[in-house]
This record gives C-alpha cells, sequence and structure tokens, in this order.
C-alpha cells in the first residue's frame, strides 16, 4: 500500500514541476505561486516515506562484501544506529508539528504541520523497520547470491565459460 502511496506522490510531484517550467517558458499559461510549496512538501514526503519503506524491505544501499566478511554483528549494530536515529527524528518531529500546529501556510492557506507530519511518518517507519530487522533472526548476507549469479545464462554460470570474466 505505501508502494501505491508513493508512486502517487512521485506521480504528483512530476506534474507539479513539469506544470512549473511550461508556466516559466511558456507566457500563456500562469504562473501558479502555490505549485512549489506544494512540490516541496510532496518531495519531503516522498523522501522520508521512501526512507522507510527502504529500512522495513532492507533494500537500502549496502556494502555486501563488508558485510560478508565481518559477520552479523555489522549488520545489527548498522541497524542499531539507524534505530537511534529513526528514534531521534521521530521524537524531533513530534516536538516540531506541536509547535508548528497553528501555522498556516500564506500561499496555499493550509496547515504548516502537513510537511511536519511526513517527519513524524517518516520516523516511525524507520523506528519500526529496524526494531523488526533488529528483533529477528539475522541471516548472513552471503546466503543470497547476486542476481544473475549461479542461473542459467548468468555471468557465473559454469556451464556458460563465454561469460567469464
Amino acid at each position: 500500500m505505501v508502494e501505491w502511496v508513493l508512486a502517487g506522490l512521485l506521480s504528483a510531484l512530476s506534474l507539479l514541476v513539469f506544470y512549473q517550467v511550461l508556466a516559466r517558458y511558456i507566457p500563456a499559461i500562469p504562473s501558479l505561486l502555490w505549485t512549489e510549496e506544494i512540490a516541496r512538501g510532496l518531495l519531503l514526503w516522498l523522501v522520508l516515506l521512501g526512507a522507510g519503506v527502504g529500512v522495513v524491505e532492507q533494500s537500502h544501499f549496502q556494502l555486501s562484501i563488508l558485510l560478508r566478511k565481518t559477520g552479523p554483528w555489522l549488520h545489527r549494530l548498522v541497524y542499531f544506529l539507524i534505530l537511534v536515529s529513526g528514534v531521534y527524528l521521530t521524537v524531533s518531529a513530534f516536538a516540531l508539528s506541536q509547535k508548528g500546529t497553528g501555522r498556516v501556510s500564506l500561499v496555499t492557506g493550509l496547515p504548516a504541520v502537513w510537511v511536519y507530519l511526513a517527519l513524524l511518518c517518516g520516523g516511525v517507519l524507520i523506528v519500526c523497520g529496524s526494531v523488526a530487522v533488529l528483533t529477528k533472526t539475522p541471516r548472513p548476507p552471503s546466503s543470497q547470491p547476486a542476481r544473475g549469479e549461479g542461473e542459467p545464462g548468468g555471468r557465473h554460470h559454469p556451464r556458460n565459460p563465454a561469460r567469464h570474466p
């Protein structure tokens, strides 16, 4: 479900930015001030929800070779640091959203808290994802072959000597 929300946010952001570009270079299209502010808010939601989904699905960039050589302790340490960062983000976002509940944007008229809630939602997703990773049984990264390895026609398949480096 979150992936669909992210797809919708990306689509809306793309349309708004495309409209801004058209309005800048085509004089017949009116320039709307609110599009820039909404685009910034959508980008913030997109980044923070995407970061939370990346932690939940463990799909962030990682150095697999380093994790294979050091063992699961480094993987757990990294996710512990992610947990600490997520808790800090969540607590800070909660305080910020409480301070900004009465603020209203001058351009759009929307409450400013809709942007602050992106920080809070992203932080909660990061915390939940890192807790889920830390509480489950660690699986060494070497147990999963890289894409294409070991498959017929893949890079290092023994029956395909032409593809060996």
